[in-house]
């Protein structure tokens, strides 16, 4: 039987901490693969989400 997972998380740009890019991670069976959605956010937005 196979087993999979959809996750959406943000990562920090790297020479520019105020925004994130979003990603996706797609695990089928215990194998990952994970593509840029090409989406971009401000860092602050997903700690007020987080926080309340």
């Amino acid at each position: 039987m196979e087993t999979y997972n959809v996750l959406f998380y943000a990562k920090k740009v790297k020479n520019n901490p105020t925004i994130s890019t979003i990603y996706l991670r797609i695990t089928i069976s215990g194998k990952r693969t994970e593509i840029s959605t090409g989406q971009i956010i401000k860092t602050l937005a997903i700690l007020r989400v987080q926080n309340n």
